[in-house]
């Protein structure tokens, strides 16, 4: 993370940080899904899971060491911008005429209307749904996790205090 915000700035305009940090949050997701695969991808040809040595590992090794130096010298190359593709600079101190130009490249947002509305309630329900059972969830692990600590059995410990919902099969001391 340190190398993402120590050379964004330095070497680009600020107007541009948020598309690069999009290509490299990318580019990480998508190196956490490739670097797992090529390595499995390689220890598979190498032999069974479980009587693998340590010289089986060492093409796989070797593999990611190739990728990380390729990566480190596409890192050298990265050259700032020309000047020719920057946007012209506009004074902070400019006058009225300049700024209304300017704000006639705005574009109109119309309020929002009653399909945009019922689309994001559309989006909403599943998310409170999913936010809903994770809570839930999270609560039985850590009711069950208190439990074993204690010593107390399951069978005969009660309910977790939920008020969110009934769970059938519980034993309710109430």
């Amino acid at each position: 993370m340190l190398c993402l915000i120590g050379s964004t700035p330095s070497r680009s305009p600020t107007s541009t940080v948020g598309a690069i940090h999009g290509r490299l949050l990318t580019a990480w997701a998508a190196a956490g899904v490739a670097g797992p695969l090529i390595v499995n991808r390689i220890l598979d040809a190498q032999g069974k899971p479980g009587r693998l040595t340590a010289a089986d590992y060492r093409p796989a090794l070797l593999m990611m060491v190739g990728v990380l130096m390729v990566g480190f010298v596409a890192n050298l190359a990265i050259r700032p911008v020309d000047e020719r593709f920057h946007e012209p600079r506009i004074d902070a101190t400019s006058t009225a005429e300049t700024q209304a130009a300017a704000a006639d490249h705005d574009v109109p947002v119309a309020p929002a209307g009653p399909l945009i509305v019922s689309a994001w309630v559309l989006v909403a329900i599943p998310l409170a749904y999913g936010i809903y059972e994770t809570v839930v969830k999270a609560a039985d692990l850590f009711w069950s996790a208190a439990r074993l600590m204690t010593g107390v059995s399951v069978a005969d410990a009660p309910c977790a205090p939920r008020p969110l919902r009934w769970r059938p099969g519980c034993r309710t001391t109430r």
